[in-house]
């Protein structure tokens, strides 16, 4: 009867290597994830609510009222996602070339504010949740500015208006993870002009 001799083969020091350097591979990459999600999240929500303030100021200084644009997008720096965005918008009194049958009328337009950036987008991780007086209202997509007023058949129109008097359309703009599974921090305002952050365990 002849004896079998049984070799039990091991995992050579590469393929373990290998096996480690994914696994490690894997984690960071949910690490990464996580913790850019929520460093945008932190770092834009405080952007949004310092501008919001900032233009809300310039409003009652210069008696001009303004507003801010809510939108659906796509970041000019990646063309492959479509992200939530926000713009400012001036309210002027535009008059019609003299050869037009449009009448005289107040538009809102796109303006950058002093200092300002006139288009913004939050990161990609993030989501957005707008709230007027207790009820959703939903963002919607870009409304493209044409070159001229005339030309304009989609009225581009505010989600929050400024005014000369220190008034402000009251609002909570809550931003979530992508998949709007986490809610993150909120950004609201109330009629007197008062713009409140909530950064959950900010210190």
């Amino acid at each position: 009867m002849n004896s079998k001799h049984l070799y039990q083969q091991g995992f050579s020091l590469i393929e373990l290597l290998v096996v480690l350097l994914i696994i490690g591979f894997g984690i960071g990459m949910v690490a990464v994830n996580v913790g850019v999600s929520d460093t945008d999240a932190r770092s834009e929500a405080k952007q949004f609510a310092n501008l919001t303030a900032m233009v809300a100021d310039e409003a009652v200084l210069n008696h001009q009222p303004w507003g801010v644009d809510l939108f659906r997008g796509i970041d000019d720096s990646d063309q492959a996602n479509e992200v939530f965005g926000y713009r400012w918008l001036q309210r002027v009194y535009w008059q019609p070339p003299a050869d037009s049958e449009e009448k005289p009328r107040w538009l809102w337009l796109p303006f950058a504010p002093p200092g300002i950036a006139a288009e913004l987008y939050f990161a990609p991780q993030l989501a957005l949740r707008l709230d007027m007086e207790d009820i959703e209202k939903t963002i919607e997509p870009k409304v493209q500015q044409q070159q001229k007023p005339e030309l304009q058949k989609e009225v581009i129109k505010p989600d929050i208006y400024f005014w000369g008097n220190g008034e402000i359309t009251p609002f909570k703009l809550t931003l979530y993870t992508g998949q709007g599974e986490q809610q993150l921090h909120t950004i609201s305002g109330d009629l007197l002009g008062r713009i409140a952050l909530d950064l959950p365990d900010d210190e």
